[in-house]
């Protein structure tokens, strides 16, 4: 039992906001995650082979969202579970995030203004599913092995025991197989997973005493209508704290329970735990840190968004125009006008600053850095027209709900 004391949480300087070098829209630099997993090379796992013993514990010593979801990502890729079917449980907690799914909209998902004014990471994971906000009181949990060993609802019944044997609290499964309580079906875990030819992870969040706050106010409540996207959308749920069932659970029990009692369910021989730092480049050399830039990026975040347009009706010379502008990539992509019959002088200033939309990443500095340079060039009421048209757009889509 001397292991479980040494599970203590550490903190680190948090950084706030975003890199603006990171925000133009190139795309000459691929995404790492792209690459093929490394099964073959074993050099990269003799250092931390230790850690992947059946049925043992891997804790993270950091609340970095971008290193803990970098972790997961590296033993994914570089560690073949389908050798000896393995098991092995990660445990970690974040600083306060919100964590979008692959395939989603950031934008449609999150309020970005109320996150980047209170300090609150953005992320986009590797696995599908919806948006879960997560801070130092909630518990992420990826139960990591090979692709035919994947079992989600064995992965569930496991922590339904545990919360029910340790902690008296009663769940089930719903129909999305997340976790809700069995009296009043409030959702306290959302579920993920992932999966190669070789591995798989499933993943989930436990909500042990969040702020309610910020939850709800970092999540979009509400779809906006005028946003056409095919994005997976997140399905909203009641959620409650499992503190609010049992007020002596915290962080540290659940952790300790969870990490106890994994090696007797998943048949191990040995009870193994251990506190790792992602950021140990002895461990798991400058790959980790790569796939952590590459979590952290621009480009991955906002630009990974599958592509949306927004139509937004202006008046312009006494007429009522109705504007769609695309958006490819995290950048403008062209402005189109769709139900009238613009003169040929609005048709040539729309596709003059369609030409130039190369690469103006959807982000407000760059907008207005973009409109300030036009119109010095061109001052057609038109221009001003498009631009504050654009401008609204923005807001509309970082905004609060």
């Amino acid at each position: 039992m001397r292991n479980l004391n040494k599970i203590i949480f550490l903190n680190i300087n948090r950084q706030i906001g975003f890199c603006y070098q990171n925000r133009r829209c190139h795309q000459e630099r691929s995404l790492k995650l792209k690459q093929k997993p490394n099964f073959n090379d074993e050099r990269l796992i003799d250092p931390v082979r230790y850690l992947f013993r059946n049925a043992s514990v891997i804790v993270s010593n950091l609340d970095n969202i971008y290193a803990n979801l970098a972790l997961e990502e590296w033993i994914y890729r570089n560690y073949d579970f389908s050798k000896n079917n393995e098991h092995i449980l990660l445990l970690w907690h974040n600083r306060p995030s919100v964590v979008i799914g692959r395939h989603q909209n950031v934008w449609l998902e999150i309020s970005v203004d109320y996150c980047r004014r209170n300090g609150i990471d953005i992320a986009r994971r590797n696995s599908g599913g919806g948006t879960v906000y997560q801070d130092p009181n909630n518990l992420n949990v990826s139960f990591l092995t090979s692709r035919n060993s994947y079992n989600r609802t064995k992965n569930l019944e496991y922590i339904q025991n545990i919360l029910l044997d340790e902690f008296q609290i009663e769940t089930i499964v719903s129909p999305r197989k997340d976790l809700i309580t069995a009296e009043k079906s409030e959702k306290i875990s959302g579920t993920a997973s992932k999966l190669n030819g070789h591995n798989a992870y499933h993943h989930c969040t436990l909500l042990v005493d969040v702020d309610q706050v910020h939850l709800s106010k970092s999540l979009r409540k509400y779809q906006i209508k005028s946003v056409h996207s095919t994005a997976t959308k997140s399905v909203p749920s009641p959620v409650t704290n499992l503190k609010n069932l049992n007020r002596k659970l915290s962080l540290q029990s659940l952790t300790e329970a969870l990490a106890k009692n994994f090696h007797k369910f998943y048949g191990g021989t040995n009870f193994l735990i251990n506190q790792i730092n992602p950021n140990n480049l002895r461990y798991f050399g400058h790959m980790i840190k790569d796939i952590e830039e590459m979590f952290k990026s621009w480009l991955w975040i906002y630009g990974s968004s599958p592509p949306f347009y927004h139509d937004n009706v202006v008046f312009y010379q006494s007429s009522q125009i109705l504007l769609r502008t695309y958006i490819e990539k995290g950048c403008l992509g062209k402005i189109e006008i769709i139900n009238s019959n613009p003169n040929l002088e609005l048709l040539e200033t729309l596709s003059t600053i369609n030409s130039k939309l190369n690469g103006i990443s959807f982000e407000e500095a760059e907008l207005l850095d973009f409109f300030d340079d036009l119109l010095k060039q061109n001052r057609k009421p038109f221009v001003e027209v498009l631009r504050n048209n654009i401008l609204k757009s923005f807001k509309l889509m970082t905004s609060a709900h």
